[in-house]
Order: C-alpha cells, then sequence, then structure tokens
C-alpha cells in the first residue's frame, strides 16, 4: 500500500503543476530514490519506443507488489462493503482498492453500480433513486441519503431521552426508582411491580368502605364467617386460615365441624309426658244465706265502692 499511496501523491502533483502525458513519466522517475531508481535506470534501457504513465504504473506494480498481494487486494475489493463505514470512508477505500482491479472499473457505468452495490441496504435504496450517472453523483447521493438518516437517527434519540428523563423524574417523584419496580411484590393482592401503599384494589376498597360508612352511619357490615362487625368475607382474618384438624381453610380447630358435638335421636318411651296446656275451667256455686253462715268454707265481708257498701261472701 506504500507504492498504492506514492502513485496517489504523485497524481496529485500532476494534477496541480499541469504537466502534460508525455512528462508524467519523467517527472515520477525523478520523485524514485535509491534501489526504485536504479531498478528504473536499468529498465527503460531496454524499452523500444516511449513509456506512458498508464504503462510506467503497470511495471512499477508488477515489480514492487507481489502477485499473491495484488490478488488479496483484488479480492478486497470484489467484497468491498459500507458495512459499518460512513459514505465517506466506505468511498475512501473504494478508491484506493480500485486500482487493484481495473477490469471491473473500466468504465464510469461499471465503477457507479459497483458502488452503489456495496451501499447499506438503507442507504443503497434511497441513492440508487437519484438516478446518478456518474461516480461523483453517485458519492453525492449517497452522502446526502446519509446526512438525511443521521438526523432521523439524532431526532429519535432525542426524543427517547426526553421520555427517560420524564420517566426516571416520575420514579423518584414517586419513591419507586424503575430499576426496583420488578422486585416489588404488593402485600394486599401479591402482585409484582407495586408495593401495597400503592395498590390500586387497596384504595379501592378503602373507597368502598368509606362510601359504604358514610352511606349508612347506623348499619355496620358483618362478617358472615367470623360473625364479627367491621369487614366482610373478602378481608376477613379467617378466611385463609387453616384448621389443624381437618386441614381445611375458612375455620380454625375451635369451630372445626368434626369437634363439634353430635346431636343424636332419643327414643319416644324415655321422653316424659309434655306438660297439659288445657286450662281448667271456673265453676259457680250457690249457697244461701243460711249456709254461708254454718258452712267452714265461706269467707265473707263488707266492700265499700262509689260510696255503697255492699256484703261479699265467697265460697271455697
Amino acid at each position: 500500500m506504500v507504492l498504492d499511496d506514492w502513485v496517489i501523491s504523485i497524481e496529485e502533483m500532476f494534477q496541480y503543476s499541469g504537466v502534460t502525458e508525455d512528462q508524467k513519466v519523467m517527472l515520477a522517475s525523478y520523485q524514485l530514490k535509491g534501489l526504485a531508481k536504479s531498478w528504473w535506470m536499468r529498465e527503460k534501457e531496454g524499452m523500444v519506443g516511449g513509456c506512458t504513465w498508464a504503462s510506467f504504473k503497470e511495471i512499477l506494480m508488477r515489480k514492487f507488489l507481489p502477485g499473491v498481494e495484488r490478488d488479496r487486494l483484488m479480492n478486497d475489493f470484489l467484497h468491498l462493503k459500507q458495512r459499518q463505514l460512513t459514505v465517506s470512508g466506505y468511498e475512501i477505500e473504494f478508491s484506493k482498492l480500485s486500482r487493484f482491479a481495473p477490469s471491473l472499473v473500466s468504465s464510469e457505468e461499471d465503477r457507479v453500480k459497483r458502488f452503489l452495490g456495496g451501499l447499506r441496504s438503507d442507504v443503497q435504496q434511497l441513492a440508487v433513486a437519484h438516478g446518478a450517472v456518474t461516480y461523483a453523483g453517485a458519492v453525492e447521493a449517497a452522502l446526502k441519503v446519509e446526512a438525511i438518516e443521521n438526523a432521523k437517527q439524532r431526532g429519535q434519540q432525542a426524543r427517547n431521552d426526553k421520555r427517560k428523563a420524564v420517566e426516571a423524574k416520575g420514579s423518584q417523584v414517586t419513591g419507586a426508582p424503575s430499576s426496583k419496580k420488578s422486585k416489588e411484590i404488593c402485600g394486599f393482592c401479591g402482585r409484582l411491580g407495586h408495593l401495597a401503599e400503592r395498590c390500586f384494589k387497596r384504595l379501592a376498597a378503602q373507597k368502598e368502605q368509606v362510601h359504604a360508612i358514610q352511606g349508612a352511619p347506623n348499619q355496620r357490615a358483618v362478617c358472615s364467617l367470623c360473625k364479627k362487625e367491621g369487614h366482610d368475607v373478602a378481608r376477613c382474618w379467617l378466611k385463609d386460615k387453616v384448621c389443624y384438624q381437618c386441614g381445611q381453610k375458612g375455620h380454625t380447630k375451635a369451630r372445626c365441624p368434626q369437634l363439634q358435638p353430635v346431636l343424636r335421636p332419643v327414643p319416644l318411651q324415655s321422653l316424659p309426658p309434655p306438660p297439659s296446656t288445657e286450662k281448667g275451667k271456673g265453676k259457680l256455686n250457690v249457697i244461701s244465706s243460711a249456709e254461708a253462715q254454718t258452712s267452714t268454707q265461706v269467707i265473707s265481708g263488707r266492700l265499700s265502692l262509689l260510696s255503697f257498701c255492699f256484703s261479699t261472701v265467697l265460697a271455697l
């Protein structure tokens, strides 16, 4: 590649100095040093006629660039792709390696096709749409497409950074860093991603409870499981209890149905007769005054009622 760099610098000198085609070989040979200078002096003595600049470059390549190395550089050009390179970086490699495969870029059309074919697909599609017919036009089109794509990426990155900043600020306000959300477990509903103080189910239950108390101040909820006031079955502490006697949920050993006394039927013969519900009938005894005076089962007396005095007789 040192030889290639030397050729490029000589051609740049030709461009700025304005030398003719016949003067190029003479000026280039003057720039040779050491062994290269001695080699050229011997080489030109055996030449018949003049030597063009293209022939001079070919002779230099054969002498100072081994065939194996030339084949390697040609193969690199055949497989050259932009990949992670910028368009400018890709164009530099394309121009450098194309010198070792002149037959592949012999015409302007071939050079344009091979250059566009090595671009990344996202750049290539839009660059081809420009319809460039010259190599310089193809390079310019690719540079414009790259600039547009880079602007889009910067805009997207700015939006992503803004969104992340908003999320981070929100996490700081709630006191829950986003990196720890996945490790939080709610003690109320048992789900991941939040704590009990931020559980929407717990807040909804509290709201319903407040509304129920405000709507009916004289009525308190009675749990149908433990028979206590102030909560319902869904929030009863006894709901998740396990009985040590039968292994079932919903009660403790003290309330286990297996330990409750069993009522057995009693034979009818052993039951005492039911008490009589028949009421006694009143009796009216008729007695004369003479019988009342001589009877020992008669109570007599006087009863005053409204200034009137009455004699009364009660027979037993």
